[in-house]
């Protein structure tokens, strides 16, 4: 494993205080000293559509992008 220094929390679920809310923050608090950089947070909208579902998913590429 590369260590970067950097955390991104990736989640499907629904805005605002959730559990990848709750883990960011976690992680900012205790580990503050060792990142190079703010953590970040990805989420993706949850769908109920089936249809509609895949365009809610965060893909690969918007990960690498936020990394």
């Amino acid at each position: 494993m590369r260590r970067t220094d950097r955390a991104l929390v990736v989640e499907q679920g629904a805005r605002g205080t959730s559990y990848g809310a709750w883990l960011g923050d976690e992680i900012s608090r205790r580990l503050f000293d060792c990142l190079d950089a703010p953590g970040k947070r990805l989420e993706a909208s949850p769908s109920r559509s089936t249809v509609r579902e895949p365009a809610a998913i965060a893909r690969t590429d918007e990960v690498l992008a936020a990394l």
